[in-house]
């Protein structure tokens, strides 16, 4: 309570100097302030007014939008009556109305404002969005079909390079018997996040060209912009970009084109992470030899995981050939000599924070509160029925739960982030997992600093946050193991 008073008090002093902030420092405080309505309102209030740059007003408004969509609507409303000539108050106005509306306004202002870009924006995007969605044939068979089309191909002439334009121009024709003029717009491509968002359609139309250099280029595009921001190592890059080669090699040109690529770079065949992504690839086409000699390299490897080996489903077509127990004994040799590393690890970071009090309820409507369970040991992992990797995690808590966790330990499943709530308790209800289920909220998601799930949270005995442990591995029961025996000796 306090905490959030103190952040309420910073943001009342920013706001008496927020007249001369830029819009990064307004986005700071509204970040800061998502929990305290009334002071998002006098942010608001004390910014809208403000003199922006059309790229301030898009974040101010799309900011202000999630807080309340009515009154942002009508401040724009208003702004527009006020300068009803002016291009960009009429595209503010109709950037966050349904796709109908924004194309009839964006038609209107390319008539009227042939060089003003956000017009033809608005027209490519919400023209992709239809092609995308797969049900748009009333739309291509009719008259606005063709005059949207040649409302981008003019943005084109403006705007050569931009994403939306060359992406709209790919959705038209990629379908259809005109393919080079989709491959020549997908080419002049290059943000990383237009590529991204439309992946799967441009995989698809890669393949059925046959044109791997494009790919490539497309998804090294997306690599290297996840490099430079710090979300991947050179190293993971590399690893995908091989990946994504190789997986379109087999889907283009079946699995003998694999075994060329291979033969033709036999480095990546010595590579004992890249190892594994060949045997995935291997197995997916029932070649289980090819799929073990992969596997081979990456069991010797120092950094081999033999948990992941033995119970990942993914190699589960292996278990009864008689090559697999050797390369399970090979790859445990090396595991057991890490035993001591992993410990070291899975014990660093250890925090003594106190954790914030909760109160949720079970499946069957009973309050468990975490006030009552002082002096146990806490488990809490957080997952939603969407979530992969939670649904990989769970079952191996719960084995974990009934093989070795020992006395004085409490573990609840808390279902957070879940966008039906009712499909996490049919999830939960449908499997005989040994943890507790909770409803979780919102507020226990932030005050546990919940961003990504699965997330585990071991809290000590003294009702303090001992660990914090995003995702999942399957060497997570080994750790829980080192944790909990940690706390047990304390």
């Amino acid at each position: 309570m306090q905490q959030k008073w103190i952040l309420a008090t910073i943001a009342i002093v920013l706001i008496s100097s927020l007249w001369a902030a830029p819009i990064d420092d307004f986005r700071q405080a509204f970040l800061a302030n998502q929990d305290s309505p009334e002071v998002l309102e006098q942010l608001i209030t004390e910014f809208k007014n403000q003199k922006l740059s059309l790229e301030d007003h898009r974040i101010f408004q799309s900011l202000w939008n999630h807080v309340n969509p009515q009154a942002v609507q009508a401040h724009y409303d208003e702004l527009l009556k006020q300068n009803p000539q002016n291009p960009e108050y009429i595209y503010l106005s109709v950037r966050l109305k349904d796709n109908e509306e924004q194309m009839e306004a964006a038609r209107m202002l390319i008539q009227y404002f042939p060089s003003f870009y956000w017009g033809y924006r608005i027209i490519a995007v919400s023209f992709t969005e239809i092609l995308s969605q797969g049900d748009s044939e009333a739309y291509q068979s009719g008259p606005l079909f063709k005059n949207d089309l040649a409302l981008i191909h003019n943005g084109q002439k403006q705007f050569a390079g931009d994403a939306y334009l060359n992406l709209a121009v790919f959705y038209a024709y990629k379908d259809s018997d005109h393919f080079q003029a989709a491959a020549a717009a997908l080419d002049k491509v290059s943000d990383p996040q237009a590529i991204s968002s439309n992946m799967r359609q441009i995989e698809e139309f890669c393949l059925k060209i046959h044109d791997l250099d494009m790919y490539t280029r497309l998804i090294s595009a997306v690599l290297d912009d996840a490099q430079e921001s710090g979300q991947m190592s050179s190293a993971e890059a590399e690893l995908n970009s091989q990946y994504f080669i190789m997986n379109f090699l087999v889907k283009s040109n079946g699995i003998t084109a694999l075994d060329e690529y291979l033969a033709n770079n036999p480095e990546l065949k010595l590579n004992p992470d890249l190892s594994r992504i060949i045997a995935g690839l291997y197995l997916e086409k029932g070649r289980t030899e090819s799929a073990l000699d992969a596997l081979g390299v990456y069991a010797a490897s120092e950094d081999a995981d033999y948990m992941y080996l033995k119970n990942s489903p993914e190699f589960s077509p292996l278990q009864d050939h008689p090559r697999w127990q050797t390369l399970l004994k090979k790859a445990r040799k090396v595991w057991d000599k890490g035993a001591n590393a992993r410990k070291a690890e899975a014990l660093k970071d250890r925090e003594s924070t106190p954790a914030p009090l909760w109160e949720l309820q079970d499946l069957q409507g009973k309050s468990h509160k975490l006030s009552e369970l002082k002096g146990q040991i806490v488990i809490l992992d957080f997952w939603a029925s969407w979530c992969s990797p939670c649904k990989m995690a769970m079952p191996s808590l719960s084995r974990w739960m009934q093989d070795k966790m020992p006395q004085g330990v409490q573990v609840f499943s808390v279902n957070v982030m879940e966008r039906e709530l009712q499909n996490g308790k049919d999830y939960f209800s449908d499997q005989d997992f040994k943890m507790t289920y909770l409803e979780g909220t919102p507020e226990i998601a932030t005050a546990y600093g919940v961003s990504g799930i699965p997330h585990f949270t071991i809290i000590d005995q003294a009702g303090n946050i001992a660990w914090s442990v995003v995702g999942f591995s399957y060497s997570f029961e080994e750790s829980l193991n080192f944790q909990i025996e940690a706390l047990k000796k304390n």
